[in-house]
């Protein structure tokens, strides 16, 4: 998902959340990793705080919870929209239905885990995988 925040784009993959993370979630936005993810659907201002909040650490900003106090909440929506492809017009206009663009959203990042989990198992696998057994080296009959 591409966040723009202060003229900044930044990419940030839900999947890649690590604990640090998720703790630094919960201390300051109060919600559990579902919570979150279910309040960026909800469009919670908290949330949006978090993720904002993330993305601008990953990208190395030293930025502090109580940075993002004013933080345009309508601006960063249509921002998000905006970098993400997202039409507006037609969602005010009711042409895009946001609950199916939320869970579509939802599935692409499913299917994306998945196809990680099962590369990963794969990788596991080849390189556990018991060597082939050779037949002994012959060696030259001596002359």
């Amino acid at each position: 998902m591409k966040i723009e925040h202060d003229g900044e784009t930044y990419e940030f993959d839900m999947d890649s959340v690590n604990a640090q993370e998720l703790r630094l979630v919960e201390q300051h936005a109060d919600m559990t990793f579902a919570e979150w993810q279910q309040g960026l659907q909800r469009g919670k201002v908290n949330a949006l705080v978090a993720l904002v909040f993330l993305a601008k650490r990953r990208a190395g900003s030293d930025v502090e919870w109580s940075d993002l106090d004013s933080l345009n909440i309508q601006d960063l929506l249509e921002a998000m929209a905006e970098v993400n492809g997202v039409d507006l017009d037609a969602v005010e206009r009711g042409e895009v239905d946001v609950d199916a663009l939320a869970a579509s959203e939802m599935d692409k990042a499913r299917q994306n885990r998945e196809a990680r989990r099962a590369a990963r198992k794969t990788s596991r696998t080849t390189a556990t995988a018991p060597a082939a057994k050779r037949p002994p080296a012959r060696r030259a009959a001596a002359k």
